[in-house]
């Protein structure tokens, strides 16, 4: 079994306004934090086709990477969870990254691919249970359709990029088909770039931080809570 992406729980940072000090060509190594690529994240096996790379067809395990590293460059290892959006190479052990406004120099992503990846996070991603296997893999394989898929209509089972072998790809149909919906939250998304010191070249990734609401939504949401709290107050009275 190929030593693939894998995917992570809704990320929680140790530090919680950490990516957003990164600036674009920062350079900073990852490795794993633990044993494995996953760690506590959920992953299912996988079997997945593309017309340019993997046209014989190729079972992966499709989850969430559970990734460490300096991102601040602050000294500290800070802990994040990030899925993969390459399916031309393999994770290595110990990578070096750079965070990149023009994702990827191997394969760029268009607009339209950009902004659906970007709607895949608002639409379909702080409600996963990603420690859920199922639940894991079906995010990984929604990204993949949408970075890889060269004929125009997302669906996990037919055109250039494809998926079969697991219950993971109906629940990724189900999130695609949720792009155009309303957002549950908007992210912050970097991507993150293997640089030339990896040899072979590790995977390009993608990580995201919560974008936390205004100080208006936090004071309504106060009002609201206080509100309800009154209507139960009385009803028990």
């Amino acid at each position: 079994m190929e030593r693939f992406c894998k995917i992570s729980a809704p990320l929680l940072f140790v530090a919680f306004g950490l990516f957003p000090t990164l600036a674009s060509g920062s350079t900073f190594s990852v490795t794993t934090q633990g044993p494995g690529f996953f760690g506590s994240n959920g992953y299912s096996p996988v079997t997945i086709t593309d017309d340019d790379y993997l046209s014989s067809g190729l079972t992966v395990y499709a989850g969430a990477f559970a990734l460490a590293g300096d991102m601040d460059g602050n000294g500290s290892v800070d802990e994040f969870d990030a899925f993969c959006l390459d399916i031309s190479a393999h994770m290595q052990g110990t990578s070096f990254y750079q965070v990149t406004d023009t994702p990827f120099d191997n394969s760029l992503l268009s607009a339209t691919q950009l902004a659906d990846i970007e709607s895949l996070y608002e639409t379909g991603y702080s409600t996963l249970d990603l420690t859920d296997p199922l639940e894991s893999a079906a995010f990984q394989l929604a990204l993949w359709e949408i970075a890889n898929e060269d004929s125009g209509a997302y669906a996990m089972t037919t055109g250039s990029f494809t998926a079969s072998g697991s219950a993971a790809v109906a629940e990724a149909d189900a999130l695609l088909a949720g792009l155009g919906g309303p957002s549950t939250q908007q992210y912050d998304l970097f991507y993150l770039q293997s640089t030339p010191r990896n040899t072979p070249r590790s995977q390009n990734l993608v990580t995201v931080a919560p974008i936390p609401l205004p100080a208006a939504g936090l004071m309504l949401l106060g009002a609201i809570a206080a509100l309800r709290g009154v209507r139960r107050r009385r009803r028990a009275a």
